[in-house]
């Protein structure tokens, strides 16, 4: 019996591929979009993704995750899917002390 897949994204980061859990570490968001931890913590840094310190460990929002696809998704026309579409926000902007 020949049961066809479904059509994947070409880097294979779909939400449905996350573990499902309210925080990930940053081990499974570097797996999961095929990157180096240090670009994780790079994102992280400059807002792309968001997160929080957990008794000293980062911990990524899953959500922030799905978003980030999301706009990916979006921005296909980009030469690069994670270029143009995402503005860093500020660390004032993310605490909300705008």
């Amino acid at each position: 019996m020949n049961i066809e897949q479904p059509v994947r994204e070409e880097n294979g980061t779909e939400p449905e591929d996350l573990p499902r859990k309210t925080y990930l570490r940053p081990d499974e968001v570097a797996r999961f979009f095929s990157i180096s931890l240090k670009t994780v913590y790079r994102w992280h840094h400059s807002g792309i993704i968001e997160g929080s310190r957990d008794r000293g460990s980062l911990r990524i929002s899953r959500d922030s995750v799905v978003r980030l696809v999301e706009d990916k998704d979006s921005s296909r026309e980009q030469s690069h899917p994670f270029n143009a579409s995402l503005h860093p926000i500020t660390r004032t902007e993310r605490e909300g002390t705008v």
